[in-house]
């Protein structure tokens, strides 16, 4: 059944070329006028495939016009080919097929290479055919339903094509009848994925190679942005400077000497600067602030945070540790403080409190867009591929190649100033490189007010370690900012963490406080007392505090001391401690005379000195006897001898009996003020003072009578003989001689003593008492001296009573 018009000129649905295809203009210009006649008949192959172009011929849509009959009786219509030369088609096709492609087949799109090879592949095998080829190959036996229908002659416009080829593709051209199967999106994207498969690579470099470190595909070296244009690019934290952060730096404090090696190895005071905290154990470690920084002795095991949320705010970040400069040989790190006021954006002002630059507008300076690209003073000296960073140098100063940045070098300019500054060995021992680090910012130009009220330019310039000022202003005054106090205003110290039970001794009197930086003394036990930490630590108005236990032979507590009043070792000599440690009552006591009381009590057993006004000075009256009597056996030692029977008589009346013509008598042998002055002195005494009226009239204090009595119990003056003389004498006192410390001691104890009393000039009293006690395994030695009293009784009674008090204790 033959179509009607309409069905023969739709376009088919969907097919985005079909307009195109049939339009007037591309239309077989020999098609038959009535649009109702039948196609061409083809074969089952297609015409086109029995002259090698089966290719080009798409299936056509069968319908019913597409009946075998119909394609018959159009076949009819079709001429033969014509004859032509030889070299025709070789002379034709190939200008074609470049110049005109679109003439071959209008629905197929130019670019098709694989098209465009076969139809040059036909074309090559038509010029090297016969006329007698060309007929053979029209006399294929072909069924009656697939013979190839007669060529029209060639029209006066097919000369714009192909010749007889022209008028042989016709049927190939959409029609309603016969048009190519569309391309499917499966096709398209085929190709599509070949095309991207083939880009992949660049477009990978492209995207990739900054991260990879590849060169730049367009040229150029690769991007290669410096840690320190990162690392602060996505922080916005701003911090306000601590409500109690300004107590810092009121005091110094000594370098530690587990940190002095590493102190020196950075620098020591010309970078550092004072320490402004005492060493601490923290969570990383010991650390140690000074005015410039810190220092940091890494733990092996460090200190996680304790319990608090609010200590684990004042750890110190790891990332210190990790970003700071280590000395290699006492492995002491400086911590680069810097890093954390410009991740918090501290408020702190660099340069001075005037100069509005905060670490906050620091951090922006840091960016990698204020990366400067290389100066072209410098970029012929900057050595192709070499490794980062590169150093140039430039007007006195040096441009630093840190990195690239879009296909070109860039870094920062360190000015004369600071670059004169940072290549002192005294700054930077190891080099700036090492113990500076590569700048962070471009010098930055501030005004600040002096203290000399005038106005000062400044260079800012941070680097990976600290931040340097250079006054333009005033020759040479190139300094570090003071990071290390800056991070204590902004943040506070970090948290402390002793060890709990770690067992320490004091260094100072007076060090065991009541509470954190309170002037109340919790207890007298002063230098070489032994405490044990209990763990907790406290800030305080700029100090730090340890909570101790302590103990003495009556009594136990707990306190408050600052880390520099302890020692991790002992020191020589003994504890000593006020009357409180002993008895608090007697401390009350004694503290009720005032300052006409003095007292010593020294625990031999425990090597502990309890003191109430030790070193006061006293009228000595009779306790004068005792050096007296250790002089002269001391000065007939030297002789080489020992007492006769005449000089030992005058030693008994003076001891046992306080005979003071006896007492006279060795004054004057000895070479009277001058010669006991001498005794003394040999003996490590200072206290002792001479006196016109006599040897009774000397002073000294109780320190000096139990300094000499511990001398005479170690064996540290007289030989044993002489010792043993001594002590039999000042334990044979008569009876009526005995108050204070033989009154007082324990029915069973063995006593060596000697008292002493005097009215004075102006009628008041001194009475004194001293003596060695000892009993089983406990031994002390006791001095009481008082002065001004207002009888011999009231001196007598305040002896009597500190003595007694003591035994009780101490017993």
């Amino acid at each position: 059944m033959a179509t009607t018009e309409d069905e023969e000129q739709r376009p088919p649905e969907n097919d985005a070329m079909s307009d195109a295809r049939n339009t007037p203009e591309n239309l077989p210009e020999n098609l038959p006028e009535n649009p109702s006649a039948p196609p061409p008949a083809t074969t089952a192959s297609g015409a086109g495939d029995a002259a090698g172009l089966g290719a080009l011929d798409a299936p056509p849509t069968r319908g019913a016009a597409d009946a075998p009959g119909a394609r018959d009786t159009a076949a009819a219509n079709y001429p033969a080919p014509p004859a032509f030369a030889d070299d025709e088609p070789t002379a034709r096709l190939p200008r074609m097929l470049d110049d005109e492609p679109t003439a071959l087949l209008p629905g197929i799109p130019a670019v098709a290479a694989p098209v465009a090879s076969t139809v040059s592949s036909i074309a090559d095998s038509i010029a090297d055919s016969t006329e007698a080829g060309t007929m053979a190959l029209s006399a294929l036996p072909v069924s009656s339903e697939s013979a190839p229908a007669p060529m029209p002659a060639p029209s006066a416009k097919g000369a714009r094509g192909f010749g007889w080829l022209d008028e042989r593709i016709p049927p190939l051209r959409l029609t309603p009848f016969q048009r190519p199967r569309r391309v499917k999106p499966l096709v398209w994207g085929g190709l599509a994925g070949a095309a991207l498969l083939l880009l992949l690579p660049a477009l990978l470099a492209s995207v990739l190679w900054p991260a990879l470190g590849l060169s730049s595909p367009f040229g150029g070296p690769p991007d290669r942005i410096p840690r320190g244009a990162q690392a602060w690019a996505t922080a916005t934290a701003v911090t306000p400077l601590a409500a109690d952060g300004a107590s810092f730096g009121a005091q110094t404090y000594p370098v530690d000497a587990r940190l002095a090696a590493g102190y020196a190895a950075h620098g020591g005071q010309s970078a550092l600067g004072a320490a402004v905290t005492p060493a601490f154990p923290c969570n990383l470690g010991l650390a140690q602030f000074f005015a410039n920084g810190a220092l940091l002795l890494p733990s092996q095991t460090p200190t996680q945070a304790r319990s608090s949320a609010d200590a684990a705010d004042h750890d110190l970040s790891p990332d210190l540790a990790r970003d700071g400069d280590v000395d290699a040989t006492t492995h002491v790190e400086w911590l680069p403080l810097s890093h954390a006021l410009l991740t918090g954006g501290s408020a702190a002002t660099i340069g001075g409190a005037n100069s509005g630059l905060t670490y906050a507008r620091l951090r922006q300076a840091t960016l990698p867009v204020d990366l400067r690209a290389e100066p072209a003073s410098v970029k012929s000296r900057i050595k192709p591929n070499a490794p980062l960073p590169q150093i140039v140098a430039q007007s006195g100063g040096a441009f630093v190649v840190e990195g690239a940045r879009g296909g070109k070098l860039v870094g920062h300019s360190i000015p004369a100033p600071i670059w004169s500054y940072i290549n002192q060995v005294g700054i930077a021992p190891h080099g700036w490189q090492r113990d500076i680090g590569e700048p962070l910012t471009e010098p930055l130009t501030l005004t600040v007010t002096g203290s000399d009220g005038q106005p000062h330019h400044l260079l800012a310039q941070a680097f990976w370690q600290t931040i340097i000022i250079s006054d333009l202003d005033a020759p040479q005054a190139t300094s570090m900012q003071p990071i290390g106090l800056d991070y204590l205003h902004t943040f506070g110290a970090p948290t402390a963490y002793p060890t709990a039970g770690g067992r320490f001794w004091t260094t100072q009197d007076g060090a065991l406080r009541t509470s954190p930086g309170a002037s109340a003394v919790a207890v007298s036990l002063n230098t070489n007392a032994a405490v044990t930490l209990t763990g907790a630590a406290q800030w305080s108005q700029g100090g730090l505090w340890y909570a101790v236990n302590w103990a003495s032979p009556s009594r136990k507590g707990s306190a408050w001391i600052a880390p520099t009043a302890l020692s991790a070792t002992q020191l020589s000599g003994p504890t000593t401690a006020g009357f409180d440690a002993l008895s608090p009552s007697l401390a009350s006591y004694l503290s009720g005379l005032g300052d006409d009381v003095g007292a010593q009590v020294d625990d031999l057993t425990r090597n502990v000195v309890y003191t109430y006004h030790p070193n006061k000075t006293f009228i000595m009256a009779s306790s004068a006897k005792v050096p007296l009597m250790v002089s002269y056996l001391t000065m007939i030692e030297s002789q080489g001898r020992g007492p006769n029977s005449s000089e030992l008589a005058t030693l008994t009346a003076m001891i046992e009996h306080s005979d003071n013509n006896a007492a006279q008598l060795i004054y004057d042998t000895i070479g009277y003020g001058g010669g006991e002055e001498g005794y003394m002195r040999s003996w490590g005494i200072t206290d002792y003072t001479t006196n016109a009226a006599g040897w009774g009239w000397a002073m000294w204090s109780p320190a000096d009578m139990a300094h000499l009595l511990s001398l005479l119990q170690a064996g540290k003056v007289l030989n044993s003989s002489d010792r043993a003389l001594a002590f039999h004498l000042m334990q044979s006192i008569e009876s009526d001689q005995r108050f204070g410390v033989g009154d007082t001691a324990p029915d069973n104890a063995t006593v060596a003593m000697k008292d002493g009393w005097v009215p004075g000039p102006d009628g008041s009293w001194w009475v004194n008492t001293s003596g060695i006690v000892t009993v089983g395994g406990e031994k002390y030695i006791i001095t009481v001296y008082t002065g001004e009293q207002n009888s011999f009784g009231s001196g007598q009674n305040i002896v009597n009573h500190v003595c007694g008090a003591v035994a009780q204790t101490m017993v």
